[in-house]
């Protein structure tokens, strides 16, 4: 895990009217679980993309911990950004799905297995690791596309409105998932949402309200909203 930073940061589209982000400066400490709240295009999207390496900002700086990471290809970052799509392979079994990248990374077969069956554990889809994608609920696939993000144990985790396309049972219950899992894992977080009751329900460490790309209302746990 890793403490973030962006330091005035800014960022412009070509030919836009206003700019997307203005003068960022926001810290997450190591290990916290963030929220990022305001409303669509409010400028989320681009922060988490800025950070993850997939914007270049037109001003400012980003770190992750001590290391400059503002010019840093996003691969380098140790960065994982999750949306709220979940594109599974079809032809890869749930297990299959959520040790595909591990492979990738050359981790040993115990390591995978420990680590996919931690997360099989804590998102309840132990009894579905054999199945297909296509056998699987929408919020199971929700949870497998974000166990397959969790399972790389990245230093930061960047999860951009990762529930819209679920009903409000299957929501509340994978929320509180994530929460559950990011805490017992201690991964750097950042979850951007345009629900107001998402942003209450996960404001225990720190919450920032995004407006118009202007960063607002930073409150940290223990720190009256100024």
């Amino acid at each position: 895990m890793a403490s973030v930073s962006f330091v005035d940061v800014q960022h412009s589209y070509p030919h836009a009217i206003r700019p997307t982000l203005v003068d960022i400066d926001w810290t997450i400490r190591a290990g916290e679980f963030a929220v990022l709240y305001g409303p669509p295009g409010s400028g989320k999207s681009t922060l988490l993309r800025v950070l993850a390496g997939l914007e270049a900002p037109t001003g400012g700086a980003v770190f992750r911990g001590d290391l400059d990471i503002t010019r840093m290809p996003a691969p380098d970052r140790d960065i994982v950004m999750a949306l709220d799509s979940y594109a599974l392979y079809p032809h890869l079994s749930v297990a299959d799905n959520l040790g595909f990248v591990l492979r990738l990374a050359g981790l040993s077969s115990e390591e995978i297995e420990q680590r996919v069956a931690q997360a099989a554990e804590q998102l309840e889809l132990t009894e579905v690791l054999a199945s297909a994608p296509a056998a699987l609920t929408s919020a199971q696939r929700h949870r497998v596309a974000l166990g397959r993000a969790l399972v790389r144990r990245p230093s930061v985790l960047l999860l951009d409105e990762p529930l819209n396309q679920l009903g409000e049972e299957d929501h509340e219950q994978v929320r509180e998932q994530i929460r559950t899992l990011q805490a017992a894992l201690r991964i750097t977080t950042i979850y951007a949402t345009s629900s107001q009751d998402d942003a209450q329900a996960l404001s225990g460490g720190t919450m920032a309200v995004l407006d118009k790309g202007r960063l607002t209302v930073p409150v940290r746990e223990g720190t009256a909203a100024p």
